[in-house]
């Protein structure tokens, strides 16, 4: 008897679950399945580039969608505010035989414009004594004066133009970042702030700008590596001129193979290096932790000079300052108004 209760009681609980939670009918409806996702026109619409020239009157989203090849003038002009031109991973190249047209041409006091990702080519090359001639575009990318304000330039791999590689401002707000900029008639990237960036083989200056952070800026003649205010954990080169000039220059090398290392009024943590006559580190205020060599020019020379070690490669001075303090020198003899901590 109680067996037979407490099989009724489990049929009626499981009769009352079946009823509770009944599903509809298998049977799918009729007619064919309708898409239910946006595509990704709808989620960012993007207008195409597959010619050039061409003009951007809209604001909006626009990107290659081949490489692209400009005969003669310039290849894209932005012409009006709050555009993202996306080059795709694809190139933007010219042949021009006068180098006078533009990679990409931003037109005067715009705001919100972003480049990124692809490559512009020209066929400019130096000859070796740092004459550059031959095709291609004057600029790669260009910010016409009055310069355009929020300008971002990101992953462009651009080379071979007779004047500026990127130039876009130094004091519009403008960035470029994750950049590589190679031979170059006059200035490689001429931005306000420039990231994780590297210009080689420039005429007149590797990088100009008001912040440099973690770049590489080499000028194959009697130019500047790095011109700018701030610089940061960077390297300056110049053949003949001067590897880094700055306001304020930390943890960076600078090297004038035969011009000075670094000219700055302060320096931390840094390598300044001349192999000829210039001075290893110029400062008119403050070197400290730094290092400085130069064959046969002034090793360092500061106003005040904090636990340094100079170099001297020849006969000459070493450190020239009105204080010293924990410094040492290999060679070459210093003129020291106030030493403290030294030999």
């Amino acid at each position: 008897m109680k067996r037979n209760t407490l099989h009724l009681l489990v049929i009626a609980t499981l009769s009352f679950h079946t009823a509770a939670f009944a599903q509809g009918s298998l049977t799918p409806p009729i007619g064919a399945p309708t898409p239910v996702m946006k595509s990704l026109d709808q989620i960012e619409p993007r207008t195409p580039i597959s010619s050039v020239p061409f003009t951007i009157t809209k604001p909006g989203s626009y990107y290659f969608t081949t490489n692209l090849a400009v005969s003669s003038g310039t290849g894209i002009t932005i012409a009006t505010n709050n555009v993202a031109l996306d080059l795709n991973g694809f190139s933007l190249t010219s042949n021009e035989t006068y180098s006078l047209g533009y990679g990409i041409q931003i037109k005067a006091d715009l705001r919100n414009i972003s480049i990124e990702n692809g490559f512009i080519m020209g066929g400019v090359t130096n000859n070796g004594s740092d004459v550059y001639s031959g095709p291609g575009f004057s600029i790669g990318i260009y910010s016409i004066y009055p310069n355009a304000k929020n300008v971002r330039v990101a992953r462009v791999a651009l080379s071979n133009c007779k004047q500026y590689g990127i130039s876009v401002g130094a004091s519009s707000s403008s960035i470029v970042e994750s950049c590589h900029v190679t031979t170059i008639g006059s200035v490689g990237i001429f931005a306000e702030e420039v990231m994780n960036s590297a210009a080689i083989d420039c005429g007149s200056k590797g990088i100009e700008a008001e912040t440099v952070l973690h770049c590489r800026g080499e000028a194959s003649g009697a130019g500047t590596g790095i011109d700018a205010t701030v610089v940061s954990h960077s390297q300056g080169i110049s053949v003949t001129g001067t590897g880094i000039k700055a306001t304020t220059v930390e943890n960076c090398y600078g090297n004038g193979n035969v011009g000075h290392g670094i000219i700055a009024v302060t320096v931390n943590n840094s390598v300044g290096n001349s192999n000829d006559a210039g001075n290893g580190i110029q400062s008119t205020g403050a070197v400290t932790g730094s290092r400085a060599y130069s064959r046969s020019g002034t090793g360092l020379i500061a106003v005040v000079a904090n636990n340094c070690v100079v170099q001297k490669g020849s006969g000459g001075r070493a450190i020239q300052a009105t204080v010293a303090n924990g410094c040492y020198n290999i060679g070459g003899t210093n003129l020291i108004t106030y030493k403290y901590n030294m030999p």
